[in-house]
């Protein structure tokens, strides 16, 4: 079972909706989701998504972040010197939700975010242990993973 996190700048994408239908059809993939300011004012920007993840909520394959528990690490990721030194890492609302309730693969259609991973593993492992599906090619290649019961 996989567990993904869905990243806005992908949300323009043909290959990106397509894959969402593919793994909103699939019952063995979840989907990671935060109340915290930062990427519920995103998803929310992007209706199509704000729905997903809502209907995706009611039947039990949404993944709930605590906010509060989000923004903590937000904060602590904004006050270490490798995130801050890094112009990659911009997005410690991902980072965070992965920190908390791993995420084995993001979809996104920015660069930055393999940056980021690539320079934070070794302060924080736990957070980067996902993939980047930033291409329909790299997800044809992780889908049969994706999917896996």
């Amino acid at each position: 079972m996989a567990t993904v996190l869905l990243d806005v700048s992908a949300s323009s994408q043909q290959w990106f909706q397509n894959a969402l239908k593919e793994m909103g059809d699939a019952k063995h993939v979840r989907f990671l989701y935060t109340e915290e300011q930062k990427y519920k004012t995103e998803i929310f920007k992007v209706l199509y998504l704000a729905k997903f993840l809502k209907l995706m909520g009611e039947k039990g394959r949404r993944i709930d972040v605590d906010k509060v528990a989000c923004k903590t690490v937000m904060d602590e990721l904004e006050a270490n010197a490798t995130w801050t030194g890094s112009s990659a890492c911009d997005d410690p609302h991902i980072f965070a939700m992965v920190a908390l309730r791993s995420a084995r693969y993001i979809f996104t259609d920015e660069h930055r975010i393999s940056k980021c991973r690539k320079c934070m593993s070794p302060v924080k492992n736990v957070m980067c242990t996902f993939k980047t599906i930033r291409s329909e090619s790299v997800y044809k290649k992780h889908r049969s993973r994706i999917f896996k019961a």
